[in-house]
Formats: C-alpha cells, sequence, structure tokens
C-alpha cells in the first residue's frame, strides 16, 4: 500500500506492508533516491525497495521514500528529512528501535549525512554508491553500518566508501565494507534484490544510549 504524501513542501510515498495491522510494531525504512530520480515524484520509485516489491518481494516494514526535486540536492532537504524521520519514528505501528536508513549515489551521500544529524535515531545505515565526510566519523561511531559499493563504479569512484569504511572502523564503529567485483555505479539492482540485505535493514536493533 503506497500513499502520496506532502511534507513542508517535499513530496514523500509511505509504503505500508500487506495485511497492515495499526496495532502491530512494524519495523521502518527510509530511502533516500539518486540525481536520476529528481525530475518526477514517481521516479522516487524507480529503484531500491519499491523496485524490489512491484518486482514481488514481500517486505514487512514501513518504509519512507522522500523526494528530492528537480535541479536540487539532497542536502537542502536534509532538516525536513529529519524532522518527517522523527514524526514517523514516534508513530504507534513503528518500533523506534528499529528505525534504518539506505540510499543510492546522490542518496547514499545524503543517508550518511542525515543519520549524522541524529545518529541516536538509527538500528542501522547502508548507503550504497556514495561516499560521506571521514572526518566526521564520530557521529556515526554508535551505528551499525554496512557500505556497498561496485568496484567498476565509473561515476562515484569506489575509494570514497574506502575511505569511510576506513574512518568508521578508526572509532571503532561497528562497520562492514562490500565492494562487488564486476559491478558499476548500478550496484542498486542486486542489491536491493537480495532479500538477507532487506531483512538486515529490518532486524537490527538500535543500541541503547
Amino acid at each position: 500500500m503506497l500513499e502520496l504524501n506532502e511534507f513542508k513542501g517535499m513530496n514523500y510515498y509511505l509504503y505500508k506492508p500487506e495485511n497492515f495491522d495499526e496495532n502491530k510494531k512494524y519495523p521502518l525504512i527510509v530511502f533516500m533516491h539518486g540525481a536520476g530520480e529528481r525530475e518526477k515524484v514517481e521516479d522516487t520509485l524507480n529503484h531500491g525497495p519499491a523496485r524490489s516489491i512491484r518486482e514481488g518481494m514481500k517486505i514487512d516494514a514501513v518504509i519512507l521514500f522522500p523526494h528530492c526535486h528537480g535541479d536540487n540536492l539532497w542536502m537542502n532537504y536534509y532538516e525536513r528529512v529529519d524532522e518527517l524521520i522523527n514524526i514517523y519514528r514516534h508513530k504507534g505501528y513503528v518500533d523506534i528501535d528499529r528505525v534504518s536508513l539506505t540510499g543510492l549515489s546522490m542518496g547514499g551521500y545524503g543517508s550518511f549525512d542525515v543519520c549524522m544529524m541524529h545518529p541516536d535515531y538509527y538500528s542501522c545505515l547502508m548507503p550504497l554508491c556514495g561516499g560521506g565526510k571521514p572526518f566526521a566519523k564520530e557521529y556515526l561511531k554508535d551505528v551499525k553500518v554496512k557500505i556497498i559499493h561496485g568496484d567498476s563504479d565509473t561515476i562515484v569512484n569506489v575509494r570514497e566508501s574506502i575511505e569511510m569504511y576506513e574512518a568508521l572502523k578508526s572509532v571503532n564503529c561497528d562497520c562492514e565494507l562490500v565492494i562487488m567485483s564486476g559491478y558499476g555505479h548500478d550496484v542498486w539492482l542486486d542489491t536491493y534484490r537480495n532479500i538477507e540485505n532487506i531483512n538486515w535493514l529490518i532486524n537490527n536493533v538500535r543500541k541503547k544510549h
């Protein structure tokens, strides 16, 4: 079940699983799309978990798909995305200890940055084919992180992910780096089709501070 909504001028889709029960607690996944999906709001659903669902995957989670419109960059939406996530974290049907963040390409960068705003919100972070800010590593040291990149990516060099991984490991972050051999920038296609990655987002539990 997909609903198109709007928050402070930012469109977003909300996905609720089949047989959604208001009285149950569901994990919340937040997905940030890439630069190629900015033109039309429906393009938000071209890749990531939405594509997997369209292809038949059953995901027993609530999913937020915020949309970065036009020539904008995610940095112009960070505060709104952060506020929106906080609103949904406190919905009665969301398990506040299982809120995960993922994104690809421009959204991979964005997911690192949004997670740094309130790292205590998240159980885990899975950025794909993007990069981050190694100097800000301390912000993410208590979040479980899985970084995924193709070794043949000609759009965003895999070094960006390697540098983030090395920075996070230096502060003892529970961080994993997956370099997919032979994959280019579209590493997201097989990543989100792999139910193990979706289950990783769903099953991790937030560290108590």
